[in-house]
């Protein structure tokens, strides 16, 4: 005899589990299905539009007023007593008959380890077409070598960066030769001895000489573009914020105290080193573009750039700031704050990087 009882509940049990599967393969299915909506925020690459439709589950960007930040930061000031204008007068540079620069421009290098090719140095030739043989200083390298910006028709010596004179102490330069009619190629210049802070244009000014022993000196000059595109970033796509448990994260933007505040956590199980500095970079026309850190504060007070290496623990979490007028000035756009942590125990040539940001958009 068949028991009615029984077979409802077997009868029931079956329905929910055919019900399970199906919305198993249905969930499945959505997540396989390509997105539709448009272009959405995505923090990590470069899909940075909006959604053609209206989404409240997209995260809501870090948002900056440009109005409210302090003036100094986003208004250029080249004429200020900290941008000096040039000491040389135009019959001091190229004044040797068959002696000049050529080849004069930003050197583009690859860097496999952090997926970056970048404009790091100057490149230029010496060309020497007289009987003489001429002498320089080797590596090039201020005092002996300058770089100038035009601003508004005038020329305007770009400050060496703090920490560049215990470089150059560290390497003193010896004395080198171009022998008569010869030229010497490619020589290349640190751009880091200066760090420009913007593109426009600008000049190299090489000093050389025919007698070691004497003080005449002649300088040499040949001007170049530098380009936003010379300051790409250093980052792939793919790179930046891929080690889950691994971020940043911003927090608030003082305006009194140009403070913007942020929060570290590493939750990844590895440990890691970083240097107590960030990057930021532009989103310009579909690519991040590094902004160049400056010299001088935006009211002419020296704020050198200091790298010091720091610890990032596995399950630690910490609260920092940096000021933004360290990259002055700054206009409406958007940007990310980069930090650049690699993983402890690996050689310098072996060290793996996990380059992690934040993405903001300064408006109106």
């Amino acid at each position: 005899m068949v028991d009615f009882n029984i077979v409802s509940r077997m009868t029931i049990l079956l329905l929910c589990c055919a019900s399970l599967v199906s919305c198993m393969y249905v969930d499945r299915d959505l997540q396989n299905m390509p997105d539709t909506q448009g272009l959405i925020l995505d923090y990590n690459n470069e899909m940075l539009g909006d959604s053609d439709e209206d989404d409240n589950s997209q995260p809501e960007m870090f948002t900056i007023s440009l109005s409210s930040m302090i003036p100094s930061i986003t208004t250029a000031q080249p004429d200020q007593s900290y941008w000096q204008r040039t000491s040389f007068s135009d019959y001091q540079l190229n004044a040797l008959e068959g002696v000049h620069l050529s080849n004069v421009g930003m050197l583009l290098r690859d860097f496999p380890d952090i997926q970056r090719t970048s404009g790091d140095s100057i490149m230029f030739s010496i060309n020497n077409n007289t009987d003489n043989v001429l002498y320089y200083t080797f590596p090039p390298g201020p005092p002996s070598t300058i770089l100038e910006k035009n601003i508004n028709g005038e020329w305007y010596e770009v400050p060496i960066l703090r920490g560049a004179e215990i470089s150059l102490r560290r390497h003193p330069p010896v004395i080198l030769s171009v022998g008569s009619k010869e030229s010497m190629h490619y020589l290349t210049t640190r751009l880091s001895f200066w760090r420009p802070n913007a593109e426009g244009l600008y000049r190299l000014v090489v000093e050389v000489f025919f007698d070691p022993d004497s003080e005449q000196r002649y300088f040499l000059s040949e001007s170049f573009e530098i380009r936003k595109q010379d300051f790409r970033t250093r980052f792939s796509k793919e790179q930046v914020n891929s080690l889950d448990g691994l971020s940043i994260t911003l927090i608030k933007y003082d305006y009194e105290a140009d403070s913007l505040l942020y929060v570290v956590r590493n939750e990844s199980g590895l440990n890691f080193t970083y240097d107590d500095f960030r990057e930021l970079e532009k989103y310009i026309e579909g690519t991040w573009y590094e902004v160049p850190a400056n010299l001088y504060s935006p009211t002419g007070q020296l704020q050198g750039v200091h790298l010091v290496s720091r610890s990032l623990f596995r399950r630690q979490e910490f609260e920092s700031s940096i000021k933004l007028g360290i990259w002055h000035p700054l206009s409406v756009g958007t940007y990310r704050i980069t930090m650049i942590p690699y993983v402890d125990g690996a050689s310098p040539s072996e060290r793996e990087y996990f380059p992690i940001s934040a993405v903001f958009r300064i408006v109106e």
